[in-house]
């Protein structure tokens, strides 16, 4: 305690500590034509169940906002700081296999890095558009099904009632404050 008078730089938390903790969805993006915003949602949502992130959460009240069944999945596997992955079956559909069997895919959700990990491609277009939900202050979750990106979710987390008069009174009083983020 007798050290924090000589401080010059305090680090916050961004999720839960300058933010509520429980962000919203505001974007389901989908980049194959065959993608729908709903089938996008669905595919994450699914995934999801596997965590207990505040951003699959997020997801997760969305898909049932929207009343949007999850499809049985399993093998769900969690890297912290990047995303999930999972087994997901989805229903066949009118003219898929002959013998009407479901077909099972692997699902990523998480951020670019976790993308990259297992080298799904992302087109110039799609990176724009995650630019985009960055700088209006959104997190960006991306979706690839089968190593195919197949859509982008943004959320948003709102700041705290006292954040903002907070960080400008620690500033006011000398102190660099910074934010340290997965986002």
């Amino acid at each position: 305690l007798e050290a924090v008078s000589q401080l010059d730089t305090i680090v916050f938390d961004k999720t839960g500590t300058l933010t509520t903790g429980k962000p919203t969805v505001t974007d389901c993006i989908p980049v194959e034509e065959a993608t729908t915003p709903a089938i996008l949602l669905q595919w994450a949502a699914s995934v999801e169940r596997g965590t207990n992130h505040p951003l699959a959460a997020a997801i997760a009240q969305c898909a049932r906002t929207q009343n949007l069944p999850l499809l049985p999945a399993t093998e769900f596997q969690t890297t912290p700081g990047f995303g999930v992955s999972a087994q997901v079956q989805y229903p066949a559909v009118e003219g898929s296999a002959a013998d009407g069997s479901d077909t099972w895919n692997t699902v990523l959700v998480g951020n670019l890095e976790w993308l990259e990990r297992h080298e799904i491609a992302l087109s110039e277009a799609v990176r724009q558009q995650a630019d985009a939900l960055v700088r209006s202050g959104k997190t960006v979750v991306y979706v690839a099904v089968s190593g195919t990106a197949i859509g982008i979710i943004g959320a948003i987390d709102r700041l705290r009632d006292e954040a903002i008069e907070t960080v400008r009174r620690l500033q006011h009083m000398g102190l660099r404050v910074m934010l340290l983020t997965g986002d």
